[in-house]
């Protein structure tokens, strides 16, 4: 067995030493911010019955426009490794968490846990959690900063039962905090699975969470109230929903109150039985609108929930007061749904993106002002939607609204294929609906709340000195105010400070407005990046198949490894270029490389043959190496790359070299003598008495790893062959005689032996 010496030597170092500044490179030049469209996220994973299937889970996470730094933790929980990534602009990627699901999935219900995720990101990202197995999937779409609040009503179905399964499935919501000491207060609308139905409070720190879940699969948890008296996120799952014969998990995340309004356009969906609109009021004495009728069709308490069944190709929702509305929808008997974005004049987007993860049945749901149908860009270029695609009025909205339903191929939109819209004219809603087999994922993409806009620096990093230009987003016909650190005011969607020092460092606040007379008025604070700096070794080399990297870093709030560690200290296991990924607390990113060679080693068969033995008597042999080493010792203290060794006698041979790494190998060889012929065989006699009945030359026991034997008549012909020792010649029907054989055989590696002579046959 080989023995080795682990060193580590310096090789001529590559000079690929790597700062990178990640500029913002823009897509497209339009650009406003949507729900979700963030860089940080907060998120409490449901729990899903495995009765049903609950597995595999994930993250899909897409860069939009620049290279961006992700990073997955748990707060509260210490021991989950967080989860780091670095994603190239205008990818998507999905990071698989069914290896953590246990940790993840907030069960036992009624209970403080520490299942908060945490996302995020150096750079504006789009990102949805989802629950991948076929007949019991759905997507969560995380809506960032807009879902965090601190008074939510809880809504969603209510007249749908779960399927009786084992586990049970249920409907609940789930809590997440996103600072510690915070208070919550909980008004459940029904028996809680642990027989609570009275208000209660918790209280929870910085990423723990707290599930509700009803105790029964018809009563729903719908209507539930909760305070705090910090922000939170709250998740919305209803595991299950039967619908007919099918059954399939719905939920959201939802948005707090003050992301809610009064007015809700809904596009219908593929579901045979026909959608729903649940209706879940906020305030007292809330009258609820059909369609623009002036006369309600429901007045609706605090938590009440009313349902709006209809078979319209879309219908409008409006209240006296803000509201939620819960779309129920889906894909033949699948039932899917999703919490819907407010449509008030001052809501929605300019600007959304998605991601198509798969090639299942896809279509976009898209609602705008009439007259702008025909301002949509595709990636920055006018949309080319597909053949038969028409923008038709939305019911109830007198023709001021218009929506399209549009199903696009996987050659029009491939998977993986991301995806950016834009509309210069007007803000507009999108919603995905995507029929995997055997189920229904349902969601909106766009604003929730009333719109918000995006100032884009030239650089995300800086020096005191280099010239910067902010950048607000494109609407056609907005006007744009900018109010400088020092009062000063200036126009236009740009705005460039040629010189940044202390005394222009600040907040710089851009107020537009549009042509709808909305406004949205967005801060950006200048202030100089700090770089994090790395200190990585020269370039490796070592005989293992692993080895342990450090780096000593400054100015950072995060890493990643290419090979995806987080620790300063990582282990490499293949050979190549290993990065390292720095972020600093500014977002301002350094990557570095190391170059690595593993297993350098001196293999076995580069020194000794395998071993070797000899028939009859032993013989001188020459041995010399295939390769040229530093140091060579051999068996006797002999040196060099050749060996002579004459005779040879039986035993251990021994050779130990060392390689211009240093490293050391030693081998061996057994030299042994085998009895491989017959002896003073000359007759043979197949009479069928049992004794010498076949001509064997070959001794059975030394099984040859090359063997032929051909025998000639008296006149040289050819009367018998064979590649195999164990087939013997018993002469056949050849007469008595002299016959000439001729045997070549090879006995043990490296020792061929040829013999001819001569065999009488006797019948």
């Amino acid at each position: 067995m080989p023995l080795f010496k682990q060193v580590y030597l310096p090789l001529k170092k590559r000079p690929i030493r790597m700062k990178s500044i990640f500029f913002l490179l823009l897509i497209v030049s339009s650009m406003s911010s949507f729900a979700q469209l963030d860089t940080e996220f907060w998120f409490a994973v449901p729990e899903v019955t495995s009765g049903h299937g609950d597995r595999p889970i994930s993250i899909k996470v897409s860069a939009l426009r620049n290279n961006t730094m992700v990073k997955i933790s748990l707060p509260s929980n210490s021991s989950f490794p967080p989860i780091n990534r670095v994603l190239n602009a205008g990818t998507v990627i999905s990071i698989d968490l069914t290896p953590f699901i246990d940790s993840l999935e907030n069960y036992p219900f009624q209970t403080v846990l520490n299942r908060g995720i945490k996302i995020e990101a150096s750079d504006l990202i789009v990102t949805y959690y989802e629950v991948e197995v076929g007949h019991n999937s759905d997507f969560y779409a995380l809506k960032g900063k807009k879902s965090l609040g601190k008074r939510f009503f809880i809504p969603g179905l209510t007249d749908l039962p779960s399927q009786f399964l084992n586990p049970p499935a249920y409907n609940s919501f789930t809590i997440v905090a996103t600072e510690d000491s915070t208070l919550v207060e909980i008004s459940p609308s029904c028996s809680l699975t642990n027989g609570n139905a009275s208000p209660f409070t918790v209280v929870l720190n910085k990423g723990q969470t707290y599930c509700c879940a009803s105790n029964s699969n018809m009563i729903k948890i719908v209507g539930s109230k909760v305070v705090a008296n910090k922000p939170i996120a709250i998740t919305y799952s209803d595991d299950s929903v039967l619908e007919g014969s099918c059954y399939d998990l719905i939920g959201d995340q939802i948005v707090p109150i003050e992301n809610t309004d009064k007015n809700y356009m809904v596009v219908q969906g593929d579901l045979s039985s026909g959608d729903r609109v649940y209706v879940t009021a906020i305030h007292n004495n809330t009258r609820v609108f059909v369609d623009g009728n002036s006369i309600p069709v429901a007045t609706l308490q605090s938590g009440q929930t009313y349902v709006h069944n209809f078979s319209n190709s879309s219908t409008f929702v409006s209240a006296s007061d803000s509201i939620y509305a819960f779309h129920g929808t889906g894909t033949g008997c699948e039932f899917g749904g999703a919490i819907l974005p407010p449509t008030d004049r001052c809501t929605g987007s300019y600007y959304s993106a998605f991601i198509r993860t798969n090639s299942d049945p896809f279509a976009l749901l898209l609602v705008t002002r009439s007259g702008s149908e025909n301002n949509f860009s595709f990636n920055g270029t006018p949309a080319v939607f597909p053949v038969g695609t028409t923008f038709q009025p939305v019911t109830g909205t007198n023709g001021q609204w218009v929506f399209s339903k549009i199903r696009f191929s996987t050659s029009q939109i491939a998977p993986g294929q991301g995806v950016v819209i834009t509309n210069s004219k007007s803000l507009f809603h999108m919603g995905i609906l995507n029929a995997p087999g055997g189920g229904t994922r349902y969601g909106y993409f766009t604003g929730f709340g009333q719109f918000s806009v995006n100032v884009v620096p030239s650089k995300t990093c800086f020096r005191m000195g280099e010239p910067i230009t902010l950048t607000a987003d494109t609407i056609v016909g907005a006007t744009y105010l900018w109010r400088q650190p020092n009062g000063g005011f200036n126009s236009g969607r740009t705005l460039t400070i040629p010189n940044p020092s202390s005394t222009n460092y600040g907040n710089y606040t851009v107020q537009i407005t549009t042509t709808d007379s909305c406004t949205s008025t967005t801060t950006y604070s200048l202030t100089p990046g700090t770089f994090p700096e790395i200190t990585l070794s020269d370039s490796l080399i070592t005989c293992t198949d692993s080895i342990p990297v450090t780096a000593i870093l400054k100015n950072y709030s995060s890493i990643a490894w290419s090979n995806g560690g987080n620790q300063t200290t990582t282990t490499v296991t293949q050979s190549g270029w290993t990065s390292l990924t720095a972020i600093s607390k500014f977002g301002c990113v350094t990557t570095d490389s190391i170059f690595i060679q593993l297993n350098t080693a001196i293999v076995p068969q580069d020194v000794l043959p395998d071993n070797i033995c000899f028939c009859e008597g032993f013989q001188g042999k020459d041995f010399k190496l295939q390769k040229v080493y530093p140091t060579i010792i051999w068996s006797g203290n002999a040196t060099g790359s050749s060996s002579s060794i004459s005779p040879l006698k039986p035993g251990w041979y021994f050779i130990q070299v060392t390689d211009s790494n240093d490293c050391i190998s030693t081998d061996s060889m057994l030299v042994s003598e085998v009895k491989c012929l017959i002896d003073k065989l000359n007759v043979f006699t197949p009479n069928n008495d049992g004794v010498n009945e076949t001509f064997e030359i070959v001794d059975p026991q030394s099984k040859p790893i090359r063997y032929s034997l051909i025998i000639h008549n008296r006149w040289g012909q050819k009367v018998f062959e064979s590649q195999q020792s164990n087939i013997s010649w018993d002469g056949g029907n050849l007469p008595d005689g002299t016959y000439y054989f001729q045997l070549e055989a090879e006995f043990c590696q490296g020792n061929p032996i040829k013999k001819t002579g001569f065999v009488k046959l006797v019948k």
